[in-house]
C-alpha cells in the first residue's frame, strides 16, 4: 500500500504507462533568431526579473542560459518518455574525477544554435562572446584543497600528528601510520 491507500505499483509500470502522473509534452520549438531573442526577452525579465533597459550582462546570459536549458529539457524529456515505454535499458555513471568546466557555449553547439543565439542577442545589443566569457567554472581548481582536505581528515581519524597541513607526502606518511596502527 503507498501513503496515500492505494495499491503500490512497481516502478516498471510507472516507467511503462507514466498513468499516475500525467505531464505536459515536451514543446515543439523553432530555432530561429526571432523565436530564440522573444524567448530570451521573456525569460529575462519573468525568470530573472530584470527589465532588458537595466540588465546587466550576467542578467543576459542567465536568461539566455535558461532559453537555451528549455531546449535541452524537452529534448531529455522526451527520449527518456521513449526509453521508458520502449523499456530499454539505461546505464549510470557516475564520476568524482569528472571536471565539467563551462557548458553554455558547448550545449550551443551541440543544439546547432550558436549562430541564431548570436544573431538574437545581436538585435538586443549583447555580445554573445562577451557573456559567455562570465559563465562560471564548474571545475574544482588544480585539487590542492581536496588534497589538504584528505590530510586533515586522515590526521583527526587517526591522530596522526605528522602530517603537515598541504603536504601529500604528509599525507601518504598519515596513511602509512594509520595502516601500521591497523595491523598492530
Amino acid at each position: 500500500m503507498s501513503a496515500s491507500g492505494r495499491p503500490a505499483q512497481s516502478s516498471e509500470n510507472l516507467a511503462r504507462d507514466g498513468a499516475d502522473v500525467p505531464l505536459p509534452a515536451p514543446k515543439i520549438r523553432r530555432n530561429d533568431a526571432e523565436t530564440l531573442r522573444q524567448e530570451i526577452v521573456a525569460k529575462l525579465a519573468y525568470s530573472i526579473g530584470k527589465d532588458p533597459i537595466v540588465a546587466q550582462n550576467h542578467d543576459w546570459l542567465f536568461a539566455t542560459i535558461l532559453a537555451v536549458r528549455d531546449r535541452i529539457i524537452d529534448s531529455w524529456m522526451s527520449s527518456t518518455r521513449e526509453a521508458y515505454r520502449a523499456e530499454r535499458k539505461r546505464v549510470y555513471y557516475l564520476s568524482l574525477e569528472f571536471l565539467i568546466g563551462r557548458l553554455f557555449r558547448e550545449a550551443l553547439t551541440n543544439l546547432g544554435l550558436t549562430e541564431a543565439v548570436r544573431a538574437a542577442l545581436k538585435e538586443l545589443a549583447v555580445d554573445l562572446d562577451a557573456i559567455s566569457e562570465l559563465e562560471p567554472d564548474a571545475a574544482l581548481g588544480n585539487g590542492g584543497l581536496g588534497r589538504r582536505m584528505v590530510g586533515r581528515t586522515r590526521r583527526r581519524r587517526t591522530g596522526c600528528p605528522s602530517a603537515t597541513p598541504g603536504s601529500s607526502s604528509g599525507a601518504r606518511r598519515t596513511t602509512r601510520s594509520a595502516l601500521a596502527a591497523r595491523s598492530r
